[in-house]
């Protein structure tokens, strides 16, 4: 469990290094209202679908030889659940906590990575919760950039700020500053 926090919290954080919604952390860095519950309703659809699917397709699919229909059905599942859960949401917070491109990504990512049904749920659950990590990150360096000046355009430096903190996480790995190299 160790090792796949860190792999796909810190190392190879899914928004990060696979790019999983790049774009959409930029969007909700601008305005990170109601960013608990949209992190908890993404948190709790994201499990419950990769659940349900890898039990649906161990059970059913693999026994049918159709394992290859896991994403179709891992969709049909998240459609489902994400629609139920936004339901909830909206009628006792009425506020809008839709999200699909980044949800369906981090609940195919676990699936295809994992190879239990925990190790899967975890996966899938880091990824979110990278994406999510990210977002106070962009929005105190958004908060920086303004305080610097108006002339430059925001989003060319916060793109910047993002290959900086890429450029950052890859290095420690660069193989001539491990000391075994030199002997």
């Amino acid at each position: 469990m160790l090792s796949n926090f860190l792999f796909y919290f810190i190392c190879s954080s899914a928004v990060l290094i696979y790019g999983i919604g790049l774009n959409r952390v930029v969007v909700f860095s601008n305005n990170p209202k109601s960013f608990a519950l949209k992190a908890f309703k993404m948190l709790a659809c994201v499990s419950s679908t990769v659940a349900l699917t890898y039990l649906l397709c161990g059970k059913v699919f693999i026994k049918a030889d159709l394992s290859e229909l896991y994403p179709f059905v891992a969709l049909l599942i998240f459609t489902g659940v994400s629609v139920f859960l936004e339901v909830i949401v909206r009628i006792t917070s009425r506020i809008n906590t839709s999200e699909f491109a980044v949800s369906f990504l981090c609940i195919l990512l676990g699936l295809g990575e994992g190879t239990k049904l925990s190790e899967s749920i975890l996966i899938s659950c880091f990824s979110v919760a990278a994406f999510y990590i990210l977002v106070p990150v962009l929005y105190a360096i958004r908060k920086r950039l303004d305080v610097k000046g108006k002339n430059v355009k925001v989003f060319i430096l916060i793109y910047l700020s993002i290959a900086v903190i890429i450029i950052t996480l890859l290095a420690w790995n660069v193989t001539w500053l491990n000391p075994e190299v030199l002997k």
